[in-house]
């Protein structure tokens, strides 16, 4: 109770407390003056518009944090019970990213973290940061691995099971549908048996597939022939490419994002890749090309900004960059 952590102040409430102490320093004059009055009046304003502005919103908001050979995405829904952070990324990500990332958005105890699948790079920094944000519950799937730090951590919460849940295709969590894996599946590979979430809010509909191996989307397509999903967010499988072609054409996706990093060499998106998924005519966005990117759901559309500032992208009711100019579309996926 000695300490927490509070968002970062909007900018007007950062000009706003200086404007205030601006005016309280004013020496040497009668305390009413005009000067005074108008450096009080004007600190309050923006007082007012960074605390309306700071207001918590009701749209749904993914923040998507490219990591080092892995990721980690924080899903923030209104009210603090339905937060959810998928992945942690390894210790170090874990400590030097995610971990600060959660704290400048005031997070002081995480509600819900989802662990996709046994990759030491997604979930290696599981274990520090369920201590340090004091995580209520801890999900995981059927799905066993071989990775030795996923298998402490399973036994870390088989000694605790208070706070462990385990969930299975047909599931709900946080307002998330499990799609993947089934409780009977057995793969040989973790990326086959990735968690897989899918998600309408707002009217649209969002699937998580962290890195979702071809050999999986092939068994969720079999299982889920009518699934369609306007966004799109997954990972770099390894070794196999993200995102069939046969797995796009099915989900029909609006908007695809690929947390993809600069290292190693395995997860950098090749040209290749590229151009073959710009073939759909799909605005893509890879993690290496912009850092963080924050997508929110709002009624009747979405909006997508990139942490470097360089491209944004929006579709809803007299809003969409997208509809009908395949050379717009183009234009809008990442090079």
């Amino acid at each position: 109770g000695a300490w927490f952590h509070v968002a970062s102040p909007a900018g007007a409430v950062v000009a706003g407390h200086f404007l205030l102490l601006v005016a309280i320093g004013l020496d040497g004059r009668p305390f009413v003056t005009r000067a005074r009055l108008a450096a009080i009046g004007g600190a309050g304003l923006l007082l007012a518009m960074g605390w309306i502005a700071g207001l918590p919103s009701d749209n749904l908001r993914i923040t998507v944090l490219p990591l080092r050979g892995g990721d980690s995405l924080f899903v923030d829904r209104p009210g603090a019970g339905h937060d959810l952070l998928v992945d942690t990324g390894d210790a170090s990500a874990a400590e030097q990213v995610v971990g600060p990332f959660l704290r400048a958005r005031g997070v002081n105890r995480l509600a819900h973290l989802a662990l996709t699948h046994g990759d030491v790079r997604h979930v290696g920094g599981a274990v520090g940061l369920r201590e340090r944000f004091r995580v209520r519950q801890t999900v995981t799937s059927p799905a066993r691995a071989r990775s030795p730090a996923y298998r402490e951590l399973i036994r870390a919460l088989e000694a605790a099971p208070t706070g462990w849940r385990e969930v299975k295709r047909g599931d709900e969590l946080c307002g998330w549908r499990v799609l993947h894996p089934a409780a009977e599946d057995r793969f040989s590979r973790a990326d086959d048996g990735v968690l897989v979430l899918f998600g309408e809010f707002e009217g649209t509909r969002i699937l998580l597939c962290s890195d979702l191996s071809r050999t999986g989307q092939r068994t969720l397509m079999e299982r889920e022939p009518d699934l369609r999903a306007d966004i799109v967010i997954g990972g770099m499988p390894h070794p196999d490419e993200p995102l069939s072609d046969g797995f796009l054409r099915a989900l029909e996706p609006s908007l695809v994002v690929l947390s993809a990093g600069e290292y190693p060499a395995n997860e950098r998106p090749s040209r290749a890749l590229r151009d073959r998924l710009r073939a759909h005519g799909i605005p893509v966005f890879f993690g290496c090309d912009h850092g963080a990117l924050y997508l929110e759901i709002h009624p009747g559309g979405w909006h997508l900004r990139a942490q470097d500032g360089r491209e944004e992208c929006h579709r809803g009711t007299g809003l969409s960059k997208f509809d009908g100019d395949p050379e717009v579309l183009a234009f809008f996926s990442t090079e």
